[in-house]
């Protein structure tokens, strides 16, 4: 399976993420990180859509992108906005693109199960996550020492047994 985790903030990013990399073994196809000064990124890949293509993170302008699960309409999208795929056409390829034309509001377009990570660093390094409306493909994060630690499954997150499990209604978006 796919997973995705990263880090965003003070603090030694690469130590951070190297016990979520322990934390959440992953798929065996490949494993790649990317980091940046204040942020640091990890994806581990089981190659299904895309076998010979979609190796993450993306990266375009100043944009860094992980993504897990499936975009169903994505040759749609491809097509629709000009974007090119590669031959093999890895769903993920839409994400970076459309988040250039839309801004935050390009997962609007997506129909699919997924959670995706965009770090942007065109200024200060920013961080969007985003998950399916159903967040069928979840994505938590850690709020720990001025950074902000994320993953697409909670065992990623390091320390996260010291931590209130209580879920709050109010951090949902309607």
């Amino acid at each position: 399976m796919c997973r995705m985790f990263g880090v965003l903030g003070q603090g030694d990013g690469l130590s951070q993420l190297s016990a979520m990399t322990r934390l959440i073994p992953g798929g065996p196809d490949e494993q790649n990180l990317r980091w940046g000064n204040g942020w640091v990124l990890g994806h581990t890949r089981l190659a299904i859509n895309g076998v010979l293509n979609g190796s993450q993170p993306y990266t375009s302008l100043g944009l860094h992108g992980l993504f897990v699960g499936e975009i169903y309409n994505y040759r749609a999208l491809a097509k629709q906005f000009q974007i090119p795929l590669s031959p093999t056409g890895s769903d993920g390829e839409v994400i970076l693109p459309l988040f250039q034309r839309f801004g935050p509001d390009f997962v609007r377009h997506l129909e699919g199960m997924f959670s995706i990570a965009i770090m942007d660093v065109t200024g200060p390094p920013s961080l969007h996550l985003y998950t399916d409306p159903c967040a069928i493909k979840p994505v938590y994060y850690l709020k720990k020492n001025g950074s902000l630690g994320f993953a697409s499954e909670i065992e990623g997150l390091p320390n996260f047994e010291d931590k209130d499990r209580t879920i709050h209604a109010s951090a949902f978006d309607r």
